[in-house]
């Protein structure tokens, strides 16, 4: 596995998660009929291959258009401008995530379980890293902040209200600590997989002590990894 993102063209942070819930603002036209949804998906795949050559610079609505082989002026029916559209795709991306946290999540019947549940979002993360590179570019890339913004600490509590809510009958929580951990060990968790995905192949070694530092914070033992 190669090193991803090239130092010259790594920008600043940006925000995937930032108004996950006002994504539907940014779509002009929502897709009713399957020939429109088909139209936003080769969109968004366009968007996709095209970030995947890790030059956000060169996306423009005009190479989305000619890439997904159709008219700027349609895509500006769907989206109103390229920051839409990227929000768009991290919001599809997100929705993957999503989907996996509602399972993984579920049932969590110990504190070492929930470590574990913890351990593996964070692997599934990192894989979708390397298996999506439109996703990375957006992560170690980014793009100005008219467009994505910077990570929020808004995010973070979100993400940690998740977990807490799944794992706080196992957990001793005395003063709402385990929320507050959770929380930080995602903002950690960021830094921690950029680093990964900028050292290839010994990415997942970097990972794997992530994964070591947040089991000796929590102070769990007897946590296997």
């Amino acid at each position: 596995m190669e090193a991803y993102g090239d130092q010259q063209h790594l920008g600043g942070d940006i925000n995937l998660l930032r108004g996950y819930n006002q994504m539907p603002s940014d779509v002009r036209r929502v897709p009713q009929q399957d020939r429109a949804r088909k139209s936003v998906d080769a969109i968004l795949d366009a968007t996709a291959e095209l970030l995947g050559g890790g030059r956000p610079s060169e996306v423009t609505m005009s190479a989305i258009g000619e890439r997904a082989g159709i008219s700027k002026a349609a895509i500006y029916r769907y989206y109103p401008d390229r920051g839409a559209v990227m929000r768009a795709l991290a919001t599809r991306y997100l929705d993957q995530l999503d989907k996996y946290l509602d399972t993984e999540l579920a049932g969590i019947q110990t504190i070492d379980d929930a470590i574990e549940r913890f351990s593996r979002v964070i692997d599934r993360f990192y894989q979708l890293m390397i298996d999506e590179p439109g996703l990375r570019t957006i992560w170690i890339t980014g793009f100005n902040s008219a467009e994505l913004g910077t990570l929020t600490l808004e995010t973070a509590d979100r993400l940690a209200a998740r977990f807490h809510s799944a794992t706080a009958h196992v957990m001793n929580d005395a003063g709402g600590r385990s929320e507050r951990r959770f929380a930080l060990a995602i903002h950690m968790c960021r830094a921690a997989i950029e680093m990964a995905l900028h050292h290839g192949d010994s990415g997942q070694d970097l990972v794997d002590e992530f994964k070591r530092i947040i089991y000796v914070a929590a102070n769990i033992e007897g946590v296997q990894l």
